[in-house]
């Protein structure tokens, strides 16, 4: 079956189990047959794996095919403001996850939390008890845990916790955020050369949606993270006009091989034995490109809707950071805030899963390969209009 064809089977599929054939913006189109090729193309997807798959992209499927009936039925959904979330981004590693959990803790804002990222469409009418949603997300997790423990340890989540907006983001199928790259390492060469305008907007509808479902905004601005947006930082923008955007930054020989780490540990989660310690870390070194284009980009967005964040301030004082983020803002944090924050923070002490072992040696990089691939990121850090020293 050519990959059209696959990709078409699977949309209808997916059409056929909720009775529905409009899936919204059709430039998801593309994309998806893209992924689908890539992905099948590469040949490494045994039975078990491509059921998996399968059923990932029929839950994707399903979800725009639902929003998309949501829209239509209820056309004051457009209507939902959320133009000026809180938006966290740096590469993976740098305390994006440790900022935006302490931030969520801030009672007068918007969380995606896990459950809402997979599942964002009720399964039906609410009933008395626990969303059912919850309870899958949950069974899904015991599973990660128990067969992939280290998987759990370097990012650990919960099923009422705040997660990365990426998952909404898969909806375009216009993002490296899928996990399944992994399998189909040619379709990043494609994607990352794309208009990502389709995506926000599949994300802003996506936001829009869960507003909507929880009784409008009612003045509370969503906090948001993902490293993914580091290189959209005009599109972000244009999409979330009033956004602060908060950029946080480590030394990138640190990074790098904390990445590679990550990046392991997920591609063998995914089945994705193939590809190589090597090829891992030229992948994580391509994450240097993530920094220069959003370097580029600041020339032409308003710089007061930036703050700059170091690894160290995060890790040392989280309070600070989040009582900087709000008085950027215009909000004064109430002790009562800065004390949940402290709480938190106390609650979540770092290495609390354990202290991971990786060296840039095991993913066949050296420091000086890092310092070339980062000189524009390290001349923007380190000199005397560094944003950090500004911060």
């Amino acid at each position: 079956m050519t990959p059209s064809l696959r990709a078409a089977a699977l949309m209808s599929a997916a059409g056929d189990l909720l009775g529905l054939r409009d899936f919204g913006d059709p430039a998801f189109r593309e994309p998806f047959e893209k992924l689908v090729e890539a992905v099948d193309s590469a040949g490494t997807l045994d039975a078990t794996w491509a059921a998996a798959f399968d059923a990932d992209m029929t839950r994707l499927l399903c979800t725009r095919l639902a929003i998309a009936a949501a829209f239509t039925e209820h056309p004051e959904i457009a209507d939902e403001e959320l133009d000026d979330p809180i938006v966290i981004t740096g590469l993976a590693r740098t305390g994006t996850t440790k900022l935006h959990r302490a931030l969520a803790v801030v009672p007068d804002f918007q969380r995606l939390l896990l459950w809402q990222a997979l599942f964002p469409t009720p399964w039906g009418p609410p009933g008395p008890g626990p969303d059912p949603r919850i309870a899958v997300t949950e069974q899904q997790l015991a599973v990660l845990r128990e067969q992939h423990p280290d998987m759990m340890a370097v990012h650990p989540v919960e099923a009422t916790e705040p997660e990365e907006e990426v998952l909404l983001l898969q909806l375009s199928f216009r993002t490296v955020g899928t996990p399944w790259v992994c399998h189909g390492y040619s379709f990043i060469d494609w994607v990352v050369q794309q208009d990502q305008t389709p995506a926000y907007a599949d994300l802003k509808r996506a936001l829009q949606y869960l507003q909507w479902q929880d009784g409008g905004r009612r003045g509370r601005p969503w906090v948001l993270k993902a490293p993914i947006h580091l290189q959209a930082l005009e599109t972000l923008l244009k999409t979330f006009p009033r956004a602060t955007v908060v950029h946080c930054h480590r030394d990138p020989q640190q990074v790098v091989p904390s990445s590679a780490h990550m990046q392991e540990i997920f591609h063998r989660a995914y089945g994705a034995d193939h590809v190589t310690l090597d090829q891992i870390g030229r992948n994580v070194l391509l994450s240097a490109q993530s920094w220069e284009a959003n370097i580029e980009q600041r020339e032409r967005v308003d710089a007061t809707q930036v703050l700059d964040v170091d690894y160290a301030e995060t890790c040392s004082d989280v309070g600070a950071v989040v009582e900087r983020i709000l008085r950027s803002r215009g909000t004064e944090p109430a002790p009562a805030l800065l004390d949940a924050v402290d709480a938190w923070e106390r609650s979540h002490p770092p290495g609390r899963t354990g202290a991971p072992d990786y060296t840039l040696e095991r993913y066949g990089l050296t420091p000086r390969q890092v310092d070339e691939a980062f000189a524009t990121y390290r001349a923007f850090v380190s000199g005397p209009d560094s944003p950090l020293r500004r911060g």
